[in-house]
């Protein structure tokens, strides 16, 4: 795979990755699956696509952000050295239905779920309740802070 489009001035990373929504991410995340690289029809495929008009400026924008390349086959590849960066900012966060959402948000979710279904199976009588109560309370607190500060910071707006 030729990489002559990978070279050259260097990536505004804050731009790429604020670039990086909808279905840009989306045709981002297939291409970067498949380290050989991708074709038109194949990329239509995987990712639904009825139209190649659908994909193009899609494409067109992860090529002039530099974050694809394409090779002298006619396929489509993320470089080894970007794909590594971005996969990097996105580790900690898994897709639901199209949008990337923090791992620590599904753990405070649970969290909070399970310590909920606790208190109401068990209910708190008497002062040896407290100091679970208020530990119980006070780690509800932390997994949301972390998640919320984790929503704030995520890569891709």
């Amino acid at each position: 795979m030729g990489m002559a489009e990978a070279e050259g001035p260097e990536i505004d990373w804050r731009r790429a990755m604020g670039s990086l929504k909808g279905k840009t991410l989306r045709l981002y995340w297939i291409i970067q699956k498949e380290y050989e690289g991708l074709d038109i029809d194949a990329i239509m495929e995987r990712g639904k696509f009825k139209r190649r008009s659908d994909i193009d400026p899609h494409l067109a924008t992860l090529r002039r952000l530099r974050i694809i390349a394409r090779s002298e086959d006619g396929k489509y590849f993320v470089p080894p050295e970007i794909r590594e960066r971005l996969n990097f900012a996105i580790r900690s966060f898994v897709f639901l239905r199209g949008t990337l959402v923090p791992r620590a948000l599904i753990g405070a979710i649970a969290f909070t779920a399970f310590f909920a279904i606790y208190l109401a199976l068990f209910v708190p009588r008497g002062p040896a309740w407290t100091p679970m109560l208020a530990f119980g309370l006070a780690l509800c607190a932390v997994n949301w802070i972390w998640a919320i500060s984790n929503w704030a910071r995520r890569p891709f707006k």
